[in-house]
């Protein structure tokens, strides 16, 4: 792959256009005379096949099964779920409601994620306007 990229870095320098023409016809290297060198013009004689190859049109393979952008990976908890056209509508701040301690500091029990997953007291903290919040966790009082 190395040897194809010199060869196309030194067709840039010498502003040499390959010409790729349609269906079996057979591929040419439209450039004033003399302005490739000699190794170049050799090597891509040489490498012909693989050049052509790597300019041919790609076209992904199709795999059978779910769709994966039917996916989302839920910034709050971390779990990938099954959510067909979730990307269709806008973002959704979700907030769940977990057993959990309250904050040491005020005794809240309101946490806002940062986009880090760090959890911070929305009472002693509360989000700024720019603040990216991933979603909500109310804690249920731990017995």
């Amino acid at each position: 792959m190395g040897r194809y990229m010199d060869i196309a870095r030194q067709a840039k320098r010498h502003e040499v256009q390959p010409r790729v023409p349609a269906g079996d016809s057979p591929a040419r290297v439209e450039a004033p005379s003399r302005r490739l060198a000699p190794e170049a013009r050799e090597a891509t004689h040489e490498h012909k096949a693989a050049l052509l190859e790597l300019l041919r049109p790609y076209s992904p393979p199709v795999l059978p099964g779910p769709d994966p952008l039917d996916y989302r990976r839920d910034p709050l908890t971390g779990a990938w779920l099954h959510d067909p056209g979730w990307w269709r509508g806008p973002a959704q701040v979700r907030e769940i409601h977990e057993a959990r301690a309250p904050c040491s500091r005020c005794g809240g029990t309101r946490f806002w994620v940062t986009l880090c997953h760090s959890e911070i007291c929305a009472t002693c903290y509360p989000p700024r306007p720019g603040d990216r919040v991933l979603g909500w966790l109310v804690g249920e009082e731990v017995h």
